[in-house]
C-alpha cells in the first residue's frame, strides 16, 4: 500500500476505508472493526473540541494501554494535538512532576470507569514552541538525572513502520500484539505497526504479560505472528518446555 498522508491520524482514517469491518483491536474478547474505531475517535474528538483542546495543545493521558487509550491519543492527533503517555502505575510523585513540567494543557484520566478531562494551563506562548509536526511527548526514566520530555514526531512514527513494512513486510492476514505499558516509547510503534497497516491487533492486560505461561496462552490463543520484548522475556519464553514452544509455530517474528 502507498500512501502520501503524512500525519499518523491521516493513515489511519485511510485505512479505515479499505478495511472498515476487519477487527482492528482485540481485547478482553471484545472485537473492535477498524470503522468502529474510527467512530469512537471521533465521538471523543468531539467531545475534546468542545472543552477546548486545540492545535498545538499537549494534552496528558492517563491510563493504561487499552482500547480507550488508543482512541484518545488519535482523537487528540485529529484534533492536531500532541499526546503525552502517563501510566496510572506511575509512582504519584513521578506523575505529579510530569504534570508540572510538561506544561500540559489539559489532562484526560479513564484511569477508572469515568473518562475525566481537565483543563489544566494554557500558555500560549508555550504552545508556539511546540513544532508542527509534533505527535507525542514520553518522558526518560530520569536514572541518570531529571527526566527530560522528548518530543517525537509524525514523520518519525511514519518512517518507523513504513522501514518495517520494507524490511519485515507485513501481510493484512497477521496478527499482532501491543503489550508494552504506554510509559516506554516503544509501545507507539507496537501499536501504529498495526494500525497502520490494517493488521489486528491483540492488547494484553498488565497481568497477563507478566506471567510468561499467561503471556505464551494468549500467543497460541491468538495465533500471533509478530512480538516485541525485552531480552529477559525472550530468555523466559525460551526456557519453556519445548512442547509449548512447538505450539508457537506461528511467531514469526520476535524483536
Amino acid at each position: 500500500m502507498n500512501f502520501n498522508h503524512s500525519l499518523v491520524n491521516e493513515r489511519f482514517e485511510a485505512i479505515t476505508k479499505i478495511y472498515p469491518l476487519k477487527t482492528a483491536l482485540i481485547f478482553k474478547e471484545q472485537h473492535i472493526s477498524f470503522a468502529e474505531l474510527n467512530d469512537r475517535i471521533h465521538l471523543v474528538y468531539n467531545k475534546l473540541k468542545i472543552e477546548g483542546v486545540q492545535s498545538g495543545h499537549i494534552v496528558i493521558v492517563h491510563g493504561e494501554r487499552s482500547p480507550e487509550y488508543l482512541i484518545t491519543i488519535l482523537a487528540i492527533l485529529k484534533l492536531k494535538g500532541v499526546f503525552l503517555p502517563l501510566d496510572s502505575k506511575l509512582p504519584e510523585k513521578r506523575k505529579e512532576w510530569i504534570i508540572r513540567h510538561s506544561k500540559a494543557a489539559f489532562m484526560i484520566d479513564y484511569s477508572k470507569e469515568d473518562f475525566i478531562i481537565t483543563q489544566l494551563s494554557v500558555n500560549e506562548k508555550f504552545i508556539d514552541k511546540i513544532p508542527e509536526e509534533a505527535m507525542y511527548i514520553m518522558y526518560t526514566s530520569g536514572s541518570s538525572g531529571t527526566p527530560k520530555g522528548v518530543i517525537g514526531n509524525h514523520g518519525g512514527v511514519i518512517n518507523r513502520v513504513d522501514w518495517m513494512q520494507r524490511s519485515f513486510p507485513i501481510d493484512s492476514t497477521e496478527v499482532h500484539m501491543m503489550k508494552t505499558s504506554i510509559g516506554f516509547v516503544d509501545h507507539i510503534a507496537e501499536a501504529f505497526q498495526s494500525l497502520l497497516h490494517g493488521v489486528t491487533l491483540v492488547i494484553l492486560e498488565d497481568d497477563l504479560v507478566s506471567d510468561v505461561q499467561s503471556l505464551v496462552k494468549n500467543l497460541v490463543k491468538y495465533c500471533v505472528n509478530r512480538l516485541v520484548v525485552v531480552p529477559s522475556l525472550l530468555k523466559a519464553i525460551l526456557e519453556l518446555p519445548e512442547k509449548r514452544l512447538l505450539d508457537l509455530d506461528h511467531l514469526n517474528f520476535i524483536f
